[in-house]
């Protein structure tokens, strides 16, 4: 991913959206949930209760990967407002295929963001 998304430094005029700490944590977060047992999943009754914390931790991370869905959106935009783009990175090479009719199988928004995030 390019600079704009996270980066180490933050200048005014191109400010990062993640900073590499946040991104360190948000996929450090995201594989610890991954693999938890959630005591409210084995008695559901327990769940409202959210004993554990998982779920509170569930919604932070939620959120940034709604803010990393915004991104790529935006992302997106840009490429389609550009002739003859050339992409530059993974990002743009994945996207440059969304909703292209000719591939066998379809790549829509939905599943390049679950690409982009397995990568």
């Amino acid at each position: 991913m390019s600079d704009k998304y996270c980066s180490d430094y933050e200048s005014n005029s191109d400010a990062p959206i993640l900073t590499f700490e946040t991104l360190q944590w948000t996929l450090d977060e995201w594989f610890l949930l991954g693999g938890v047992i959630n005591l409210g999943d084995w008695v559901p009754w327990l769940s409202l209760f959210d004993l554990q914390g998982y779920v509170k931790r569930m919604k932070a991370l939620g959120k940034n990967f709604k803010e990393f869905y915004k991104y790529v959106q935006d992302h997106k935009e840009k490429m389609q407002g550009e002739e003859d783009y050339i992409p530059k990175d993974m990002d743009d090479a994945l996207l440059h295929h969304d909703n292209n009719p000719s591939l066998e199988v379809k790549l829509t928004t939905d599943r390049l963001m679950g690409l982009i995030l397995v990568c």
